[in-house]
């Protein structure tokens, strides 16, 4: 298949270079002054626009459609008039002209058949779409793409990738259109968080995004938690208080202290975020567990201030045997839950009843960290959690409503707290009822957080 060719050297190359050294150096107005220079020195046809196409790198996006239009208008046959068709969907896409950009990218796609820029073309208008969730209408320039063009082109090995993840999501289908619809209406929209990159992803946007959307999420369920209770407190009242923790926890206090570990949550994402891109991968990465640390340690702080953690996670020698054997008999109901629901969606993807939803991340440590790291990174997590789910929640719960109804409860806040797609949210809660069944059988937050751990742990292994 062809390629457009283009010039080893001209005239201009030297001012060409000199241009890059000076752009590495971040003395890019000294680049644009020396490249404007050498586009009134050299006005052939192979050297123009090659100065044309460089120089534009340096203007704002109005000013660069000038120049590439003024490319393609003046040298429709050169390689960089390809180059500058193609381009202009970017800076269109920038400057908020979406259907220009899809136009241009439509017209390049076709006019430009069979070369680099038109593979270019195609791969923008696949990504431009994916990014907006609409993924059946993406495949169909992915796939035209992989059909038609080479296989060792970049945007050929771009668009079977992409191919390949389009039945992932971050969480589910409908969760990651409110991701997109926040992105758009109010990261973009109102914070003026543009599109980053040349060809428009938005990797801060996106990020903030999935932070303010699990904000509101929780916000919203809290709102369906509180009615829930409500109804709870008036069919199931209380017949007992809660004994666990010394401090009592009122329905008001929980409200707070779950508004603020969810504050506190949706800064530190947002303060890691901003930096994530502006750091090294490493570096960024334990940033945004530090920030993960950071809110385990509160919720544990939080339920633990003037508890006696003897009372809160000692097993009586005499009721050891017992503690055992309820151990025993929770963690198989753990596996039992995880094959029936694993099963069951199977069943439901292979019989056409469910689609098939695979997570492009995941919650936790990456598959490829030590055990030294994993076995303390789990167990810190699940204490936190079950501190603050079995404790706080449920013996708040408890002051209000059944033992049974608070089990149900703090299991569907459990659940939602995670945000998984559908099927996993189900396993995820009933996860939560076996626990909040083990503490109230044992009176000690210690076995749960054992079991707990052991499944993260047994997980982890799984994903290695």
């Amino acid at each position: 298949m062809p390629r457009l060719r283009r010039p080893s050297a001209t005239p201009s190359t030297p001012s060409l270079g000199a241009a890059d050294c000076l752009s590495e150096l971040g003395r890019n107005d000294e680049a644009a002054a020396g490249l404007e220079a050498a586009e009134k020195k050299y006005r052939s046809p192979l050297d123009r626009p090659r100065i044309l196409l460089r120089l534009a790198r340096f203007y704002d996006d109005e000013r660069r459609l000038d120049i590439y239009r003024r490319i393609v208008s003046a040298y429709p046959k050169s390689a960089e008039a390809a180059d500058a068709l193609t381009f202009q969907g970017s800076s269109l896409l920038r400057l908020g002209r979406e259907a220009e950009a899809l136009e241009i990218y439509e017209r390049a796609s076709r006019e430009l058949a069979g070369t680099e820029p038109g593979a270019r073309a195609l791969s923008s208008l696949g990504l431009h779409y994916n990014m907006r969730e609409e993924r059946e209408r993406a495949a169909v320039y992915y796939r035209k793409l992989v059909a038609e063009y080479p296989a060792d082109w970049f945007w050929v090995r771009m668009a079977r990738s992409s191919l390949q993840q389009m039945s992932r999501y971050i969480y589910s289908p409908l969760y990651d259109k409110l991701i997109y619809r926040i992105q758009h209406s109010f990261v973009e929209g109102v914070l003026h968080i543009e599109a980053l990159g040349p060809l428009g992803i938005n990797a801060l946007g996106v990020g903030l995004a999935i932070a303010l959307t699990a904000y509101l999420s929780h916000l919203g369920w809290l709102a369906v938690f509180l009615v829930l209770l409500a109804v709870f407190a008036r069919i199931a009242p209380a017949k007992s208080e809660p004994s666990l923790l010394k401090r009592r926890w009122t329905i008001r206090r929980l409200v707070a202290v779950l508004v603020a570990v969810w504050t506190l949550n949706l800064a530190l994402e947002l303060a890691s975020g901003s930096l994530l891109f502006k750091l090294p991968f490493g570096l960024g990465m334990r940033l945004a567990t530090l920030s993960e640390v950071l809110v385990g340690g509160a919720m544990i702080l939080v339920v633990l201030w003037r508890e006696s953690t003897r009372a809160l996670f000692a097993v009586p020698l005499r009721s050891l045997m017992r503690t055992i054997r309820i151990l025993a008999v929770s963690g198989l109901v753990v596996l039992i839950v995880m094959f029936v629901i694993g099963n069951l969606r199977a069943w439901l993807v292979e019989t056409g009843r469910a689609s098939a939803v695979n997570l492009l991340v995941h919650h936790g440590a990456d598959s490829d960290q030590p055990w030294w790291y994993v076995v303390p990174y789990y167990f810190f997590f699940a204490l936190a959690e079950e501190c603050y789910f079995r404790g706080a929640v449920q013996q708040a719960l408890k002051g209000r409503t059944a033992t049974w109804a608070a089990a149900l409860l703090s299991s569907l806040l459990f659940a939602q707290d995670h945000m998984y797609p559908l099927w996993l949210s189900i396993w995820v809660f009933a996860f939560g009822l076996v626990m909040a069944w083990l503490v109230e059988k044992t009176k000690s937050l210690a076995p749960s957080t054992i079991v707990h751990t052991l499944l993260n742990l047994f997980v982890f292994a799984l994903r290695r």
